[in-house]
């Protein structure tokens, strides 16, 4: 189980989760997606604690326990000095431990966005990202982008629904019935958010950053919400300083199907190597 804490950015009080673990081997900032909340991913936590690995995490800006018009997950620059705080308390609780950003869905869009042009991207050992959002499996027509690109400049915090079925996120039903029964969990994204996603992604999918930090990328074959496309194509842009992991019939919740343990062993092995 995780402890929670206030953590300060730039006069926003955001709502932090810690698993703690002694001498920890290395630390995880994590990242989580559009919609949901850093409580969802205790079991990683607890798993990390139990391979002597800590694990700190924020719910972003609009969502969860953190303040902020639901789903207004933006201006992206302040989220990346909500990064930069949280790494910040990493580095002061654990001096001694290299640290690596974990990123999930949009959360591994932000991540390969900080990775590009954050401003302590250089600070990190290593970057884990998970199904990013990258190249979407229902393509948004370019008359909503336009819509959207216009309102975000007038009325940057207009609410739409993202579109997310509960059913494409994992096999297991369990795992949709406890996300669809979340009272923290909900369905909306600010129109900058999304103009901020997807302007990333075609930048991340231009070219690869000057950061020289090792990165793992891990995607299900079967993605319904953001397909492995996009992580193939970094891929082949990183070259020999990052790696991809292809899990074949996974839906978008990698972590959260039958064999999500493994996921998370495919982790752990890299931190291993890329200390």
């Amino acid at each position: 189980m995780y402890q929670e804490f206030n953590l300060d950015s730039k006069g926003m009080t955001l709502q932090g989760y810690h698993w703690e673990a002694e001498h920890p081997k290395a630390v995880l900032c994590l990242l989580h997606g559009i919609g949901e909340h850093a409580g969802r991913y205790d079991k990683i936590g607890m798993f990390f604690r139990e391979s002597q690995c800590a694990m700190v995490a924020v719910d972003l800006r609009g969502h969860g326990k953190s303040p902020g018009k639901r789903g207004h997950a933006a201006p992206r620059e302040a989220l990346f000095e909500d990064i930069d705080a949280l790494v910040a308390f990493a580095g002061k609780i654990y001096p001694d431990a290299p640290i690596y950003l974990y990123g999930h869905s949009m959360g591994g869009n932000i991540g390969l966005d900080y990775r590009r042009r954050g401003a302590g991207r250089h600070r990190l050992k290593g970057y884990i990202i998970t199904a990013p959002w990258l190249t979407l499996y229902n393509k948004l027509p370019a008359i909503l982008i336009g819509f959207a690109r216009v309102l975000s400049r007038i009325k940057p915090d207009f609410l739409m629904n993202t579109g997310l079925s509960a059913k494409d996120l994992a096999h297991i039903k369990s795992e949709v019935q406890a996300y669809v029964a979340d009272p923290l969990v909900h369905g909306k994204i600010s129109v900058l958010t999304a103009i901020n996603g997807l302007d990333a992604a075609e930048q991340i999918l231009l070219k690869a950053p000057d950061c020289s930090s090792p990165l793992l990328l891990m995607h299900g074959t079967e993605d319904r919400i953001c397909t492995v496309e996009g992580s193939r194509i970094v891929r082949r842009l990183e070259g020999e300083r990052s790696s991809l992991i292809e899990w074949e019939g996974f839906y978008h919740e990698i972590h959260n199907e039958k064999e999500g343990r493994e996921v998370l062993i495919a982790m752990q092995n890299w931190i291993a190597e890329n200390k």
